[in-house]
């Protein structure tokens, strides 16, 4: 019997042995998992792109696992699109704030911030695509590299904006006294000196404005304007290159500084620059095909002017461009400097410089 009990004793301990090994185990498996999760660093990042366009699969999710992919799982990329944290028209203090970590920041929409010498590639008639405005604006970042407020990691354009109509527009007599969405001081300056209105509506209202005629017209990408579909309200499209705006990924200051100084130097060396091409590459390769998608509607297409007919739109362009450094002179930039060194980068890029 004394024997039996010793082995029913013996097995009893073997088993809460066995048990606390396996807890043991657990809690050590837990906690290098915990470990593990600790050691990844979650970036946000904020568009104001509807989850339906394109870009959303072709550029940022490339790039959420190229980041993935580059840092070896040390960072991890959360996007947040369609305006969840915040509209594009407060996006750059809405990221100076820290609301979240990255945003592909629009220079146009900040004219009276520390983003304004960038401004210089909206200018009328400036860039004459996507490709060429992101090799003009890089060389121009690399000299201009002076924000404080967030952390420039690289430039990139998107194709040119033309003009977007509820009614063909051919030439200048067909856009006096429309409405005209205009965004920044020089869209504003050339809707004006077309003999239209220029309204400020912000891209996620431009489709109830163009339904509802608050808007008879709008200055816009023609690819971006295709993913929201604006041809639907506004069937007309007048392809003359207006402007080539420029996007720049940017980070919080803070976020920034608190990544290791490897990944501080991936991101501003390869990272950015991987958007910012991303991007550019998108922008270029579905212009065509937006062209081809438009001449589809039965209801409108892509009206094309002929250099002559083009003049007229131009004209008054040349003063926007005096004004740009007038300004940039006033805001204590060399205005002058700016230039200069923009139209040397266009020149070295194979543009003709318009004045």
């Amino acid at each position: 019997m004394k024997k039996m009990i010793s082995l029913l004793f013996l097995i009893a301990v073997f088993l809460v042995g066995c048990s606390s090994n396996q807890t043991n185990s657990s809690k050590t498996n837990n906690g290098d998992k915990s470990s593990k999760n600790k050691d990844v660093i979650e970036l946000s990042f904020s568009t104001w792109y509807p989850t339906n366009d394109p870009a959303v699969e072709l550029v940022f999710n490339k790039w959420e696992n190229l980041v993935a992919e580059k840092t070896n799982g040390r960072v991890k990329i959360v996007s947040y699109h369609a305006n969840q944290l915040g509209t594009s028209n407060t996006m750059l203090q809405d990221l100076a704030g820290g609301v979240f970590d990255i945003a592909p920041l629009s220079p146009i929409l900040f004219n009276d911030s520390e983003l304004f010498p960038y401004t210089i590639s909206n200018l009328a008639f400036a860039l004459p695509n996507a490709d060429t405005g992101t090799k003009v604006m890089a060389k121009f970042l690399k000299k201009y590299n002076t924000a404080k407020q967030v952390e420039i990691l690289a430039t990139g354009n998107a194709d040119p904006y033309v003009i977007w109509s509820t009614k063909p527009i051919k030439s200048l007599e067909d856009l006096k006294g429309k409405k005209i969405r205009a965004i920044s001081e020089v869209h504003v300056e050339l809707v004006k000196s077309w003999g239209a209105s220029p309204v400020a509506t912000p891209v996620a209202d431009m489709y109830e404005a163009l339904q509802k005629g608050t808007l008879d017209g709008a200055v816009f990408s023609m690819v971006g304007g295709e993913a929201w579909k604006y041809a639907e309200v506004a069937p007309y499209v007048t392809n003359i290159a207006v402007s080539t705006p420029t996007f720049m990924p940017s980070m919080n200051k803070e976020a920034y500084n608190k990544l290791p100084e490897d990944l501080q130097k991936m991101f501003k060396e390869e990272l950015g620059p991987a958007l910012a091409q991303l991007w550019s590459d998108h922008y270029s390769q579905f212009t065509d095909k937006a062209v081809e998608n438009l001449n589809k509607n039965p209801k409108g297409g892509v009206i094309t002017l002929t250099e002559d007919q083009q003049k007229p739109f131009k004209k008054d362009s040349k003063k926007i461009w005096d004004a740009w450094v007038k300004t940039a002179d006033d805001k204590g930039y060399d205005g002058e400097k700016m230039m200069k060194d923009f139209k040397a980068f266009l020149q070295e890029e194979g543009v003709k410089i318009p004045y």
